[in-house]
């Protein structure tokens, strides 16, 4: 019973943790990161002595991870407009054709392999995020992620990846 008082006092000055103090632009990803915030704390949290100082520093750990989920997803739409205008047109065909070969290959991939590669590569989740959600080891999704990518490598060939 104390547990659930607790959970439902701190939502509110969660929210305003993300949406506020920090400026995160969407209310509902300030939503998502209270919702991951509280998972964070449920699943780990035996007794709490001080939850206060617990909440706040799960919260942060949880902003910093979205902040750089963030970032590495600004980083690779980079890469892919970089490449877009260093090719102009003539490139446009070729991008179509890589494309195709790749979700071609994708559907040959076991999903397991598929899955650890989203997430590392394209949600920007650590491989520790990942095994925790999986309840699989660090080693174990990292090297699930390194067989996903030699499959493609073979799949499509080395000169793409």
């Amino acid at each position: 019973m104390v547990r659930q008082e607790l959970l439902e006092g701190m939502s509110e000055k969660l929210h305003k943790y993300f949406y506020v103090a920090h400026h995160i632009k969407c209310e509902s990803t300030a939503s998502d990161l209270v919702q991951e915030t509280f998972f964070r704390v449920i699943r780990t949290a035996g007794s709490l002595e001080k939850p206060l100082i617990y909440f706040v520093k799960t919260a942060r750990a949880v902003l910093m991870d979205h902040y750089r989920r963030e970032f590495r997803r600004e980083e690779a739409f980079d890469r892919i407009a970089e490449q877009f205008q260093e090719g102009g047109e003539n490139k446009q065909p070729e991008i179509n054709e890589v494309v195709d070969r790749v979700r071609d290959a994708l559907m040959r991939i076991k999903p397991a392999r598929v899955n650890a590669l989203r997430s590392l590569i394209i949600d920007g989740e650590s491989s520790r995020e990942i095994g925790k959600k999986l309840g699989r080891g660090q080693r174990a999704i990292l090297r699930t992620a390194e067989k996903g990518k030699a499959d493609l490598r073979r799949l499509i060939g080395n000169d793409l990846l």
